[in-house]
């Protein structure tokens, strides 16, 4: 076997800036590097009689069936209601089912609701449909989600009207960070055009066209930011007033535009950072993870309808927690070799 080529990587732009990160704490901790797989990013963590893989965030902090889990939406979804944790009613359709879920049109025109593959990344595939959809809006979506889905299934849930999505960071049984996501916004100064407003932002330090330098990523301009556009009788030459905040999606994901702010955790109740503990021990992930919420009022009481749990996440990217669009940072990394052992 080809040995493995043992360095600290100085030309490390292949990597994600989470590896980045990852990479520059093991230098600093005299931690050996061994790099097995740098296409994969697969490395090998050595100091001492301690031994661990880092590949993308995947670590044995958390057990496959914990992960599997994770990755399954309508998985956890059930083992969310399993402990009475609030989350919109669902439905997960397999491929073998999909002609059931495009015929299901009539049961839901009447709803507010979200179209996603039941296992997928970085937001795609995922639809909201708000009242008045039509039919084809419908079987377009449900087509999209089974592009997208990573095990042929999708899943169909009710909208979580209200609130504001965070994403609450659990290390070591620890809550250690919680961020609001919010969707990609430009905001009007009365002479450009949304157009050029986008080009503007996308020009913040933060932003980069991929996960290797940057924590946040550009706002592209497809269909689903002109639909969203076109619903607020406005398109890409609008000219917005002054002050004027527009959202341009519906999605907070980082991936599609979206920022993360983070929040000093003395401001939110406390209700919501135990909660955040109850969902990763109950879902065995307790060690590192990240769960997405939805929230009408972080600083007042966990109570029956003012929050709703949307996912948890096995390996959660962290970049935009180290380097967040506005708050203090929160160095997670250092958090994750700690929870090593390291």
């Amino acid at each position: 076997m080809k040995r493995y080529k043992q360095l600290f990587v100085e030309d490390t732009s292949s990597y994600t800036l989470a590896t980045k990160l990852i990479l520059e704490e093991a230098k600093s901790r005299n931690i050996k590097v061994s790099i097995i797989d740098e296409k994969e990013q697969l490395i090998l963590l050595e100091k001492g009689e301690l031994k661990e893989y880092y590949i993308k965030g995947v670590t044995s902090a958390n057990s496959n069936v914990s992960a599997s889990i994770a990755r399954s939406k309508g998985t956890s979804k059930l083992i969310f209601v399993n402990n009475s944790v609030n989350t919109t009613d669902f439905k997960v359709y397999a491929l073998e089912d999909k002609e059931k879920a495009l015929n299901n049109y009539k049961s839901c025109k009447n709803k507010e609701i979200v179209i996603k593959p039941n296992e997928a990344s970085k937001g795609n595939g995922i639809s909201f449909l708000f009242k008045g959809f039509s039919e084809e809006d419908y079987k377009s979506a449900v087509n999209k989600a089974f592009k997208f889905t990573f095990d042929e299934k999708i899943i169909i849930e009710d909208y979580f009207r209200g609130g504001k999505e965070y994403r609450i960071f659990i290390v070591k049984e620890k809550c250690i960070g919680v961020s609001e996501k919010q969707p990609p916004f430009v905001v009007g100064d009365g002479v450009n055009t949304i157009k050029k407003l986008i080009e503007l932002e996308n020009k913040n330090d933060l932003r980069g066209v991929d996960d290797r330098l940057k924590s946040h990523r550009v706002i592209v301009i497809d269909e689903d930011l002109k639909s969203v556009l076109e619903k607020n009788k406005l398109s890409l030459d609008s000219v917005l007033k002054k002050d004027e905040k527009v959202f341009l999606r519906i999605n907070a994901n980082i991936n599609t535009g979206g920022i993360s702010e983070n929040l000093n955790l003395k401001d939110i109740h406390p209700s919501y950072l135990e909660l955040g503990l109850e969902i990763a021990r109950a879902t065995s992930l307790q060690n590192f993870c990240a769960i997405d919420i939805k929230i009408d009022d972080i600083t007042e009481k966990a109570g029956i309808s003012n929050y709703n749990i949307l996912e948890v996440n096995s390996s959660p990217g962290f970049a935009s927690f180290v380097f967040p669009y506005s708050g203090k940072p929160v160095e997670i990394h250092k958090h994750l070799l700690d929870c090593l052992g390291f």
